[in-house]
């Protein structure tokens, strides 16, 4: 099986040369996005390699990271929902990678990222279209990985160290070197030939790399590898050397930070013990680059001194089947009870997993379930981005969703929509409700700063208002400066509703948002799934009540759907009423704006189950929500 290990090395230069010239920028989108939260980085075989990589990543970025194997995420199922969560796989075909992605897509992790080497892949297929996923898939300059998987580690490592690059802007992760160079030869590692345990030293920065010379000695069979930084070698592993000395050898890889240390350590050793040193002399990404080398070359050239090729192993038809065995994450008692009931649900994404105030939560979160259960309605009013529509999905959700809406105005079940745009939204539901049913829908347009019929092609009309006085001088406070990365839309064609920074981790302006405006009465500053707005303080999606209840409708006799419901969403004040449900992110109150809907299933799929689930009365009496 497999093809030959030297073969593979033979092409790491069109590796590196298609990879440093990939476009990585959902990579980079996404480490921006959750550049706050703790990032949990799973790969299994050569993909761990590159979970370790990035492990070293998200250190030098400044950020926290966690590399883990999938079973060892299993461990983790309570923290997932707080994490970001990069998945790494070479073809996207393993039962591992593919079991992973489905057991986090049911725990809603803040954010997901699929790293893949391969194109059209199995797991590709398995994608969930919602505003927390993402996928990244490239397609090697060779037809498919060997045995060792070289090639996808080699990709995998060089787009990673672009994407941090264009996400922190950090000189750490600039590559510089353009290819594989050989570094070792055989007789360099004669002195290692009768070694049944090489102990491998480091000082730490080039750790990963060492994580896949453990990984490709144990899968070629070479030999046994201790990994150790000199530090804890000095704690007691060194008496490995006492019983040993017959059998062990060192390979010391030694960088300019720790060669001092380096040499008194292994000055310190007895003399029959063989040394093969290493020296590495970059600092940045492309030190850990050039360990990968040498390491190719040990493995490579142990294989020679004995006589094999890694790269083509032969494997027994046992290990065929522990490759292939199929372990669901996920069994364990406590997932499988949530995953079965809804309050549970609820309370999961409430809460977590557990808190002392589990069992008040799941009381109230029964009575708000029961509540939208045993009452007759006779209107929807919708968010709309995340909750009707996400950009650039390509699925088959958004049309029956408007199916649906067009059903329930058929039926006389009167329609709001709450939005924080303008007239995109007007034109965009033009196109999918049918014109004898826009008379019907109302449309509150900038959070609720400006209500229109979808019919009515004036409104939302800028012209017709005053600019408020406080958009002044929030423009001067957020004036850009050379290097700051505040940018407000809107400030070419002056909007009197409403103030935007567009942005897919708008959320992460909002810290400093409120701190440049502290001083500022009379605004709002509210978070979406793309954008941060600062409103008039009277400017609210709730505004779009006001014109039902002239029509003689009460606020009782709507339910409400969003999906940015947590404190400074702005879908917050929409759904904090116990008719409020939420599609995607939650608020912490017990007696308002909860997520049912089955685990996995988030924004736009939320919302069709949510419909799904309604039952629409006869002779117009509006409909009843049937529970999820």
């Amino acid at each position: 099986m497999g093809k030959s290990f030297e073969k593979e090395l033979e092409v790491l230069g069109s590796i590196y040369e298609k990879a440093l010239g990939s476009d990585c920028t959902i990579i980079s989108d996404f480490i921006k996005k959750y550049q706050n939260d703790y990032f949990l980085l799973i790969g299994s075989g050569g993909s761990y390699s590159v979970a370790a990589a990035v492990e070293l990543f998200c250190v030098k970025a400044g950020l926290k990271g966690k590399c883990l194997t999938p079973l060892e995420l299993a461990q983790y199922e309570t923290q997932i929902k707080d994490c970001a969560v990069m998945l790494f796989t070479a073809s996207g075909k393993n039962a591992d990678s593919k079991n992973t992605y489905q057991y986090l897509s049911e725990l809603e992790p803040k954010g997901l990222l699929t790293v893949c080497m391969h194109t059209d892949s199995p797991i590709s297929r398995l994608q969930v279209e919602n505003s927390h996923n993402f996928f990244f898939e490239y397609k090697m300059p060779v037809e498919k990985d060997g045995y060792l998987a070289v090639e996808s580690l080699v990709s995998s490592i060089i787009i990673m160290s672009n994407a941090f690059f264009e996400a922190t802007k950090n000189d750490f992760f600039q590559v510089n070197k353009k290819t594989y160079q050989k570094c070792i030869h055989s007789q360099d590692l004669n002195n290692l030939q009768k070694a049944e345990t090489i102990i491998v030293l480091n000082g730490g920065m080039i750790s990963p790399a060492l994580v896949d010379l453990e990984s490709k000695f144990g899968e070629a069979a070479l030999g046994n590898i201790q990994i150790l930084d000199y530090r804890n070698f000095a704690h007691g592993r060194h008496l490995w050397l006492s019983k040993r000395k017959d059998t062990t050898a060192i390979v010391a890889f030694i960088d300019n930070e720790n060669s001092k240390l380096a040499e008194k350590t292994l000055g310190l050793l007895p003399e029959e013990i063989p040394i093969f040193k290493i020296y590495i002399k970059k600092e940045n990404v492309d030190a850990l680059l050039e360990a990968y080398d040498y390491i190719f070359d040990i493995v490579n050239e142990i294989g020679k001194i004995q006589g094999v090729d890694p790269g083509r192993p032969k494997v027994e038809e046992f290990g065929r089947k522990l490759y292939h065995i199929s372990h669901k994450l996920g069994n364990s008692k406590w997932l499988k009870t949530v995953k079965g009931d809804p309050i549970k649900r609820g309370v999961y994404r409430k809460l977590g997993a557990f808190s002392k105030e589990y069992d008040f939560y799941y009381t109230n979160g029964f009575l708000a379930y029961e509540n939208l259960r045993n009452k007759i309605y006779k209107g929807i009013i919708l968010d709309y981005d995340g909750t009707l529509h996400i950009k650039s999905l390509s699925g088959n959700v958004e049309p029956e969703l408007y199916m649906k809406i067009n059903e329930y105005l058929g039926n006389g079940i009167k329609i709001g929509i709450a939005t924080g745009r303008g007239k995109s939204v007007r034109n965009e539901l033009q196109k999918v409700i049918a014109p004898e049913n826009w008379q019907d829908v109302v449309i509150a347009y900038y959070n609720g700063g400006c209500i229109g019929l979808l019919s009515d092609d004036e409104i939302p009309n800028k012209r017709g208002k005053d600019i408020p006085k406080e958009f002044f001088q929030i423009q001067e406070t957020l004036k850009c400066k050379e290097g700051e990365s505040l940018y407000l839309d809107g400030t070419k064609e002056r909007n009197p509703y409403q103030l935007s920074i567009i942005s897919d981790d708008a959320i992460n302006y909002m810290k400093i948002v409120h701190e440049k405006l502290a001083k500022i009465d009379d605004i709002k500053i509210l978070t979406s799934s793309h954008s941060l707005d600062i409103i008039p303080k009277d400017s609210c999606k709730n505004n779009i009540l006001q014109h039902f209840e002239m029509l003689g409708y009460k606020e009782e006799d709507f339910i409400r759907i969003g999906d940015s419901g947590y404190l400074g969403g702005n879908d917050y004040e929409l759904l904090n009423c116990e008719n409020g449900i939420s599609v995607d992110l939650v608020s912490c109150s017990p007696g308002a704006c909860w997520n049912f809907a089955p685990l996995g299933k988030r924004n736009l799929e939320a919302t069709i189950y949510f419909f799904e689930h309604i039952e629409i009365l006869e002779n117009g009496q509006g409909f009843r929500w049937l529970g999820a």
